[in-house]
């Protein structure tokens, strides 16, 4: 049995990696059925990292790229900073660590503490380990170096972004009709406002999270967004009460969750409406709401942006399904966050 499926899975793959439109997408593609296989981040970042030069670190935003940096670290932490950052363009002077200094890493001089405190006070400082990154910090601030030049990454790893998520991979039509699943806080409907410049007919926004649904209605009233629905709604593949965490970007649905909000399905909101774009990130339910989406992608053949990246197995069972509904579909994958978050698979015809 198995092995079937596992055919299966390989037939599947195939058939998606002929439908694939460029070569960017098709060594995405590789590179998340690597993951799946062995289970390797590093490896994953490094090759997405070297797809793209266009990439901008979160916790470098206010410096410039010219600048240097000392990496504070040469354990493995350390030395995927070191690889990242000047993967994105940055430029790294040395490491410095408490326990290494005097060696060399990877090419880079290691410098004592006490030395970069002494002689580096305006260098920015990146603080490279997972497991001990508070106590480096706390360490380096005590020694009296400039809080303000430390960075201490906002994620365990330094991250970087990139591109215009979900506008980037085509161009709009006239009387565009969007379908914004997983809305969040309205963002992508001012970005879907500014790729149209204003020229659509109608937009559907979903957000299950009573806050953040209040926030999009007061946001797109104050701006005078007009023609939009705004639901107060998880997506779903059919009508009824599910739960819910609530945490934020990462809310999703979950059979733990103390929240009950109400699921619904696209076909049976947009009804008879000619739908041209459906955009979705909605934590794993990617799946569950295209099946509500059925009769909407199989009449209407809209384009299409699904995150493929919070279920191991999103970049071929969605594919795949999007293939039984419209064989005509054809795809781009690209990626957004230097990690293994903000994958998007584009369905086009």
């Amino acid at each position: 049995m198995k092995k079937i499926e596992t055919m299966s899975y390989y037939q599947k793959m195939n058939k998606i990696y002929e439908r694939l439109l460029d070569r960017e997408s098709k060594v995405l593609f590789e590179a998340r059925i690597s993951y799946l296989l062995d289970h390797n981040q590093d490896n994953y970042m490094k090759t997405i990292c070297g797809v793209y030069n266009d990439w901008k670190a979160i916790d470098f935003k206010e410096r410039e790229k010219s600048g240097d940096i000392i990496i504070f670290g040469c354990g493995h932490d350390g030395k995927m900073a070191n690889e990242l950052l000047s993967a994105w363009g940055y430029k790294v002077l040395c490491f410095c660590d408490n326990y290494q200094y005097g060696t060399v890493v990877d090419g880079k001089k290691v410098l004592s503490v006490d030395e970069v405190v002494e002689k580096y006070r305006n260098i920015t400082v990146l603080v490279a380990s997972i497991k001990y990154g508070k106590e480096m910090y706390i360490e380096l601030v005590r020694k009296g170096f400039f809080y303000k030049n430390i960075v201490l990454p906002k994620y365990e790893r330094i991250l970087a972004t990139r591109g215009r998520q979900y506008f980037d991979a085509f161009k709009p039509c006239s009387e565009e009709v969007y379908v914004d699943a997983g809305a969040f806080d309205g963002r992508d409907i001012f970005h879907f406002n500014e790729w149209v410049k204003g020229n659509y007919r109608k937009i559907y926004a979903f957000e299950p999270i009573k806050n953040m649904y209040q926030e999009i209605c007061q946001k797109v009233e104050k701006a005078g967004i007009e023609n939009i629905q705004v639901l107060n709604n998880a997506v779903w593949n059919r009508k009824e009460e599910i739960y819910f965490v609530e945490n934020a970007a990462g809310s999703h649905i979950d059979n733990k969750g103390k929240a009950i909000v109400g699921g619904v399905d696209i076909d049976s909101i947009v009804n008879q409406e000619k739908v041209t774009f459906i955009k979705m990130d909605i934590e794993g339910a990617e799946l569950k709401a295209l099946e509500g989406a059925r009769n909407t992608i199989i009449i209407n053949h809209p384009r299409l942006a699904v995150c493929i990246y919070h279920k191991a197995l999103d970049v071929v069972d969605i594919a795949s399904y999007l293939l039984e509904l419209v064989p005509e579909y054809k795809f781009y994958i690209r990626q957004y966050a230097s990690n293994m978050w903000e994958t998007v698979l584009y369905a086009v015809i």
